[in-house]
C-alpha cells in the first residue's frame, strides 16, 4: 500500500503532462525572401494575391475561431508595383492605405507611435471599434514595397502575449540589389 501512495502522485504528473502540453499554441514560421519578410503565425496562414492595375498585394492571414483566444485576426500584407520606374509608389500607397484604415467606419484612433529598431520605421496605430475590439495596424515601406501588419483583438484585449509575439516575430530583410 505504501508503494501505491508513493507512485500515485508520480502517475498523476505523468498522465497530466501531455494534457497541459496540448494547451500551448503552435506558431508557424513564414519566410518570404521574394517579399523580404519573416514572421511567425499562430496557425498556418492563408496566402492570397490580388492585382489592381500595376499594384500587387500579397496577403498572409490567420482568422482565429477559438473562443478563448485573445485575437481573431493576424494579417501581413505586402504591396508592390510592377512598374520599376515608379519611384514614388511606396510613399503614395502607404498614404492611401493609412487613410483608408484611419477613416474606416466605426474605428477611432486611440494611440499612434513610430516603431524604430527594424530596418524600416513603422507607423503604429491602435484603433478601437464601437464594439470594444482593438485593431493594431502597423505600416511602413522600403525598397518600393509597402508592408502592413494587422491584429484584431477580441473585446477589451488591447495588448496580450500573442499580439506581442506576432509583432516581435515580424522582420523585414531588405537585401541589397545585385547589379550586373
Amino acid at each position: 500500500m505504501k508503494t501505491l501512495y508513493f507512485f500515485l502522485p508520480l502517475l498523476i504528473i505523468i498522465a497530466a503532462t501531455p494534457l497541459s502540453a496540448q494547451d500551448i499554441p503552435e506558431w508557424y514560421l513564414v519566410k518570404m525572401d521574394k517579399l523580404g519578410f519573416i514572421a511567425s503565425f499562430y496557425q498556418t496562414p492563408t496566402a492570397t494575391t490580388l492585382t489592381e492595375g500595376e499594384s500587387t498585394c500579397y496577403s498572409f492571414e490567420n482568422i482565429i475561431n477559438e473562443k478563448d483566444h485573445p485575437n481573431k485576426l493576424y494579417q501581413i500584407t505586402v504591396w508592390e508595383s510592377s512598374n520599376p520606374a515608379d519611384s514614388t509608389y511606396a510613399e503614395y500607397k502607404e498614404e492611401e492605405l493609412t487613410t483608408l484604415k484611419l477613416h474606416s467606419q466605426g474605428l477611432r484612433l486611440i494611440e499612434k507611435n513610430i516603431m524604430q529598431g527594424r530596418m524600416i520605421p513603422f507607423n503604429c496605430y491602435v484603433l478601437q471599434s464601437k464594439t470594444g475590439e482593438y485593431t493594431h495596424f502597423y505600416i511602413g515601406s522600403g525598397k518600393n514595397k509597402v508592408y502592413t501588419l494587422e491584429v484584431i483583438c477580441k473585446k477589451d484585449e488591447k495588448y496580450n502575449a500573442d499580439l506581442i509575439q506576432f509583432i516581435r516575430s515580424f522582420q523585414i530583410t531588405l537585401y541589397p540589389q545585385i547589379r550586373n
